[in-house]
């Protein structure tokens, strides 16, 4: 949308990531990705109503600012686009909220389709983000906070392109807003007037395939002892290898148990599981500040992304 409107430099991250994802799968692996499981795009959001609305004004900055922490993607945070208004009456057949979830950077709503088919909004801006306990009431505690501008606001949406070309299983986000509805109840404090995305939450529903097509899905906290207890269960390593170069090509470093689900395949000693790669906050981030420089050697998490 307003990415390739506004700004060269992610667009162009498009089209060089999708081209060096598919020269390194090569004809043959494309033949065998044919295979793979495949989880269709969600509904495309249709709304008579759409909002002009920026990622985060906050992290606007003056020369001064930017000299000490950074340019960063401050100039994307506070571009605005234009998105629809999910429909929670229409969209997938009708959606209800479900819970809250979320890690120590965001909080997400979980929502549900009369079917069991479950999604996921997650607000782009990571305002709520965390910084170590031992730096709380410092300045260090707003320059962290100030680096969370440094995450690319639409990464998750940027990747899906490139993951299809890859062959790996994965959600596909869509900007949008959620209505302030009052089937929203409790949730509508933290959840209305912002910039989110909505994707599937990859999960089997009672009645029906899972995501992708699967016959089960879990987490990595079930998945391990699983492949521990019984032998004939086994990770598809090509498409974990496949997932993890991706991650690679796209300078993911936060890739910790819980950005991961597996979907089961197969049945007998033929089972299967492929990796889900989820929640994509830290993909394309650029770190310019200068203490961050000076620290970056000895804290992976603090990569930036290059296109070389």
């Amino acid at each position: 949308m307003a990415l390739t409107m506004h700004a060269g430099r992610p667009s162009l991250l498009v089209r060089l990531s999708a081209m060096v994802a598919i020269a390194l799968a090569g004809p043959s692996a494309a033949a065998a990705q044919s295979r793979e499981p495949r989880q269709p795009p969600p509904p495309r959001i249709v709304s008579r109503d759409s909002v002009t609305i920026a990622a985060s004004p906050r992290y606007a900055s003056t020369g001064f600012k930017r000299f000490f922490l950074g340019d960063t993607y401050r100039d994307l945070w506070t571009t605005p686009v234009r998105v629809p208004v999910v429909d929670l009456d229409t969209y997938a057949g009708g959606l209800k909220p479900l819970k809250e979830g979320g890690g120590h950077q965001t909080k997400n709503l979980r929502l549900a389709t009369p079917i069991g088919t479950e999604f996921v909004f997650r607000p782009v801006d990571k305002s709520s983000a965390t910084p170590p306990e031992r730096l709380e009431g410092t300045a260090l505690a707003k320059i962290f906070r100030d680096q969370v501008s440094g995450l690319f606001p639409a990464s998750g949406i940027i990747i899906a392109p490139i993951a299809d070309a890859a062959g790996v299983l994965h959600p596909t986000p869509t900007f949008t807003m959620l209505p302030s509805d009052s089937s929203l109840g409790k949730f509508r404090k933290d959840f209305v007037d912002i910039l989110g995305t909505l994707e599937e939450y990859p999960h089997k529903p009672e009645e029906g395939p899972g995501f992708g097509g699967a016959s089960d899905v879990i987490d990595t906290q079930e998945l391990l002892p699983l492949l521990d207890s019984l032998p004939t269960q086994s990770v598809d390593t090509r498409a974990f290898l496949n997932a993890r170069l991706t991650d690679m090509l796209v300078a993911d470093g936060d890739r910790h148990h819980g950005n991961w689900k597996w979907a089961r395949f197969g049945s007998g000693k033929a089972v299967r599981w492929v990796p889900i790669a989820r929640d994509r906050d830290h993909a394309f981030n650029t770190y310019d500040v200068l203490l961050a420089r000076m620290v970056g050697p000895a804290a992976a998490f603090l990569t930036t992304f290059h296109g070389n």
